[in-house]
Order: structure tokens, then sequence, then C-alpha cells
């Protein structure tokens, strides 16, 4: 069996929802420290390609250092 690359189609699916694409675009990160930051670009790089699960938990953390 070969591999295959994913159609363009596929990689769509995976992209980022449209209200967390608008936050992205739109968050203030001057009061975060860089680590923070560093956590939400890595959470938006990779959120097509995490489970459910690990969206949400990587989502709440995200949210509690945030909102603190």
């Amino acid at each position: 069996m070969r591999w295959r690359r994913r159609s363009h189609e596929a990689r769509k699916t995976n992209s980022l929802p449209p209200d967390l694409l608008a936050w992205a675009r739109a968050v203030d990160v001057s009061r975060l420290s860089a680590d923070t930051v560093k956590a939400a670009e890595d959470y938006l790089r990779e959120y097509g390609r995490w489970s459910v699960f690990v969206r949400g938990e990587a989502g709440r953390r995200l949210v509690s250092v945030i909102d603190t």
C-alpha cells in the first residue's frame, strides 16, 4: 500500500473553526508571558491534528492561564 497525500479538501476539514480564527486574529497577547503566547501559537498550529479530547484539554489549559 502506497502512502497518499491528503487532498486539498481533507486539509480544509482540519482548519480552524471560524470563531477560533476570528479570536486568533483579534486577541491581544501583550500582557501574556512568552511561554503562554508560544502555547497559544502551538495550539492554533496543531488544532487540526489533535483529537477532540486533546483540543478540549489544551484549550481549557490555555483559558485557565489566560483568564488569570
